[in-house]
């Protein structure tokens, strides 16, 4: 090191180092230099709490304690709060500190990523210091091996940009971090002394990943990968066991969302090439082409998925528009016990004594004499959504069984039991499909239904005594189909398969007779997705006014609704005007909080039009003052609508992880739940939503987003009162609400002609000049 920077160093970061004597010094950043550029040092672990002081770039710091993605810090001069982990750097600001060269021959000051899009204040390095070193400009030189002695953990890094850490008292493997702290990786290894498999690893990973949005996952015979957002950056982390099972290789990387560009390339290098001491991994993920799943690694795309094919439709970089939707493929049962799914059992069958989880299968098997025998697993909410479904989009939901274990089963994707209610055989609408050998053993049989049933929509049919071993549901818009070992046996009309429905995943055993036995064993469940190819269509005609809006309520009192609140709501305590807004903050301690207002009359109102065209109210709040809120619709003017409401939707943020919830309630029997990650929200929602009201059928949509829609009790001469109001989450949670406007008007169909419109304008706006010269027009008299 320089004469100069280490007298530089010494007077300035000696004192710093000797307060620090029991611990490492941390500093503030990553602030947003253009916002408030501060960071609020808490109380306590929660923005809850008061704010202590008010922390500005390069504060010093000591981290004590780590609850979560909160840290418990000292200052200089003794006080101590917490403070958001996100906005704490390991080490010494820019400029205090040069490091030695380290056994990982760092020498002097390695290179900064430039960062310019990142949320983090930028220091610019010293002239004499080397320039930042973009990642595509990363040569073959630039990159070093580590290998852990002890392990046998290999793996390829840029030492450009990574300084080794020192070692931990196992040496187990090491810690890297750039100089300025933002972005660092780990790698490591362990022995595997449960001997468990990738499958158990990668279940016991994503249920101790508190606090991570997992919006990606992959896995081969031998490795798995997992990634998405934590505390808002994006993590990748990736897990190798060695050939003989013995030891678990692990790499994990973490940056800001904004490095996307800088990083994805350098991950997917150093990713492949982890290896367990000798042993590349891309070999073993090579094969798995074969099966025709998609390698964790395809030509161009590599190991970081494209930000439309993320678990739960969030990018693993920043959110794309589109990444909302749904992942083009994904496994959601792999033979293993998952949060995913719950035991199944109905008609004799008991979960407990007649199903295992063995070697990677769901193994069932009821002895004779227990009734119908009915057991296996469901799904507690919708899994299977149907995003921009429409013109050639498709999905195709696969389950894979052990012909050899299976004598009888049933799956379905479709609402809870029949007539809702769990345990009981599964609900409507959806589908289901029976394969159940007959009691000779010489044949069996198939059944195939759509629910609710219609004329000629059920399907039965004698086939070999063999059981599939693969069976797979295709739906499409207005139609669904099945197929047995890749050969299609039926295909029906299906109204109720449609944009925006969401089913839940039934798979059970079924014997062919009262009382007799039944096995089935069920290894996995895929799903693969085809979006739209052509374009959306919208709006009407070429030269034909979309139907009439009217805006019903603009952030102030008017006459057509009325302060309510229960349930631990105070409209005079926790509501005002202000801003063009109602603004409604209710403090933790308040049970349900309910606090909003209700319509004087019947905000709805259906008559025939319904069976062309829905009601669609549209609401506007202010997503950075709204926690949850719901929109209630009943037949009778009560301030609650929970015991007998035609539709209750709720949008609200989960405050246990990073999702927004949307929900769509008709009864016990009928609901709907989805979680939409709340990157996606954040970067896209400009608090819109619309509430669709439609013939026995109910939507509610973020617009060019994530849709959840359900039967309801809706048809002509219904006349709904509304309540809007704020809601928490949970029984004495905070919650709050920032309304806006609402708007009520008919959804204009694609495609609407002139005269189609006059249909659906009301009958005081019927002109008939202006009619005469539509129809003259649409069907004109024939030249003399």
């Amino acid at each position: 090191m320089r004469l100069a920077s280490i007298a530089r160093f010494l007077v300035v970061a000696l004192p710093i180092l000797l307060w620090h004597s029991a611990g490492h010094a941390d500093y503030v950043a990553g602030l947003d230099p253009h916002g408030d550029n501060f960071l609020a040092l808490r109380a306590g672990p929660d923005t809850s709490f008061r704010t202590i002081r008010r922390l500005g770039p390069d504060t010093i710091l000591v981290v004590l304690a780590r609850r979560g993605q909160w840290l418990r810090v000292r200052m200089e001069d003794g006080t101590e709060g917490w403070a958001f982990g996100r906005y704490v750097a390991p080490g010494l600001p820019p400029g205090y500190d040069e490091a030695p060269e380290d056994e990982a021959g760092w020498e002097e000051d390695g290179p900064v990523l430039n960062g310019k899009e990142s949320e983090a204040a930028e220091a610019t390095p010293p002239p004499e210091e080397p320039a930042d070193i973009p990642a595509q400009e990363v040569t073959a030189e630039d990159w070093r091996t580590y290998s852990n002695a002890r392990i046998g953990t290999t793996i390829e890094y840029p030492a450009a940009f990574f300084r080794m850490e020192p070692p931990p008292e196992n040496d187990d493997g090491r810690s890297f971090a750039t100089r300025d702290g933002r972005t660092r990786f780990t790698v490591s290894g362990s022995h595997n002394v449960f001997e468990k498999t990738i499958p158990e690893l990668m279940a016991d990973d994503i249920a101790a990943a508190e606090g991570d949005m997992i919006t990606y996952r992959r896995s081969g015979d031998d490795w798995y990968v997992l990634s998405g957002y934590r505390d808002g950056d994006v993590f990748y982390r990736k897990i190798l066991l060695s050939e003989d099972g013995a030891t678990v290789h692990t790499f994990e990387i973490a940056y800001v969302k904004a490095l996307k560009a800088e990083f994805e390339e350098i991950t997917i290098r150093m990713a492949k090439s982890l290896s367990a001491g000798g042993k590349s991994s891309l070999a073993a993920e090579a094969t798995e082409d074969k099966t025709g799943a998609q390698p964790e690694a395809e030509p161009e795309t590599a190991e970081l998925p494209d930000e439309a094919t993320a678990d739960t439709g969030a990018a693993v970089g920043a959110p794309t528009q589109d990444s909302w939707r749904s992942p083009l493929e994904e496994v959601l049962f792999t033979g293993e016990q998952t949060g995913l799914f719950l035991p199944h059992q109905a008609n004799g069958g008991v979960f407990d004594k007649h199903a295992r989880y063995e070697d990677g299968e769901l193994v069932v098997d009821v002895p004779e004499g227990n009734g119908w025998g009915k057991a296996g697993v469901l799904t507690n909410d919708p899994l299977i959504w149907l995003d921009d479904f429409r013109d050639d989009a498709e999905v195709r939901v696969t389950f894979t069984l052990d012909p050899g274990k299976t004598t009888g089963f049933a799956v379905a994707l479709a609402q809870p039991g029949w007539g809702g209610v769990r345990g009981n055989d599964p609900g409507f609408p959806g589908v289901r499909f029976y394969w159940i050998r007959e009691k000779d053993g010489m044949s069996a049989r198939t059944d195939f239904h759509v629910d609710p049933h219609r004329d000629g929509d059920f399907f039965s049919a004698a086939v070999a005594p063999d059981s599939p071993g693969t069976v797979t549901f295709i739906l499409k818009p207005g139609r669904a189909s099945v197929e047995m070992d890749g050969v299609k046996i039926a295909e029906r009309e299906a109204p109720d398969v449609s944009n925006g429905s969401g089913y839940r995943i039934y798979a059970f055993s079924h014997p062919a007779d009262v009382n007799l036995p039944a096995k089935m064993a069920l290894k996995d469940i895929r799903v693969t997705r085809t979006y739209a190819t052509v374009p959306s269509k919208t709006g009407p005609a070429v030269g034909v006014e979309p139907l009439p809006t009217e805006t019903v309520f603009v952030g102030k009192p008017d006459n057509l609704f009325e302060p309510a609140a229960i349930a631990g709501g105070d409209f005079d305590r926790f509501a005002r005007w202000g801003d063009g807004a109602l603004v409604i903050d209710v403090p933790e301690g308040h049970s349900w909080g309910k606090t909003g207002l209700i319509s004087a009359k019947p905000l709805v109102v259906l008559d025939e039009r319904v069976f062309s065209t829905p009601t669609r109210l549209t609401l506007t709040v202010d997503p950075r003052r709204t926690t949850r809120f719901a929109l209630a619709l009943a037949a009778d003017k009560l301030a609650e609508m929970w015991l007998g409401h035609q539709a209750w939707f709720s949008v609200g943020r989960l405050k246990g992880e990073p999702a927004y919830e949307l929900f769509l309630h008709h009864s016990s029997y009928s609901q709907w739940s989805r979680k939409v990650p709340a990157a996606w929200m954040d970067d896209y929602w400009d608090g819109t939503l619309e509430f669709d009201i439609g013939l026995n059928h109910a939507c509610m949509r973020v617009p060019q987003g994530p849709a959840v829609c359900g039967q309801i009790s809706a048809s002509p001469g219904n006349a709904l009162y509304a309540s809007i109001q704020a809601h928490a989450e949970l029984e004495n949670f905070a919650t709050s609400l920032a309304l806006n406007a609402i708007t009520r008007g008919l959804v204009t169909p694609v495609g609407m002609t002139a005269l189609a419109r006059w249909n659906l304008l009301p009958k005081d706006a019927f002109d008939a000049d202006t009619y005469l010269e539509d129809l003259a027009v649409a069907a004109p008299w024939p030249e003399p």
